[in-house]
């Protein structure tokens, strides 16, 4: 039950609560349990992210909407991106992050 993961989260005191969970359509507030939960986890200094939804980009279908959850989302561009990470042993590692075709995305160290 999403609500009693809410109340353990909130009884461990974490400090953010990521929640990728979601419905096909949005909901009323007081009938969603992500949103009930969510709103015990503010009210207890905790933040909320929520994943906006799968079934997009069309209007209408990003389902966690309760204004006290952060939600997020991602879309495609057509770009490709390089960076550094800075490992503890002081090692640099270059991260290179490309598309595929049709769209499938990965990882790469360089």
């Amino acid at each position: 039950n999403i609500m009693e993961a809410f109340e353990a989260a909130i009884s461990d005191g974490v400090d953010v609560i990521s929640c990728s969970l979601g419905h096909s359509t949005a909901t009323e507030f007081f009938e969603d349990g992500i949103s009930i939960g969510a709103f015990h986890a503010i009210a207890n200094g905790i933040v909320v992210t929520a994943g906006g939804g799968n079934a997009g980009p069309e209007p209408g279908t990003v389902t966690n909407v309760a204004p006290w959850i952060f939600s997020v989302g991602a879309s495609t561009i057509d770009r490709d991106f390089a960076n550094y990470i800075a490992l503890g042993t002081k090692k640099h590692i270059m991260v290179y992050w490309y598309r595929f075709l049709f769209g499938k995305k990965s990882f790469k160290s360089l």
